[in-house]
């Protein structure tokens, strides 16, 4: 597959997607809700989390997981796991929670 080219358009779009439109770093980020508004735990923005079993109402030993969605070469969308998932938000199409979570 071909690269996407990294345009500061581009990049502005993201932003806008994953940020804005989606939310995406609702669910694939660790937040601090002792802030109000509250914001991802500094350095875990997009990083992943795994969600408390009591909280999705889970019995052990399922569990949901949001992965690390940044561009990190080791642990992130870039190692190829993720490429496949997100190469499809960077074209521009829009995937939604219940893809993510499928």
């Amino acid at each position: 597959m071909e690269p996407i080219p990294r345009t500061p358009e581009r990049l502005a779009r993201g932003k806008y997607l994953v940020e804005g439109l989606v939310q995406c770093t609702l669910c694939h980020s660790e937040y601090d809700f002792t802030q109000r508004p509250s914001h991802p735990v500094e350095g875990k923005k997009g990083g992943g989390q795994v969600f408390p079993n009591e909280e999705v109402e889970l019995p052990d030993p399922n569990r949901v997981v949001a992965p690390n969605i940044t561009p990190d070469p080791d642990s992130g969308r870039e190692n190829g796991r993720m490429q496949t998932l997100c190469g499809r938000c960077g074209k521009g199409l829009v995937m939604t929670a219940a893809r993510c979570i499928r």
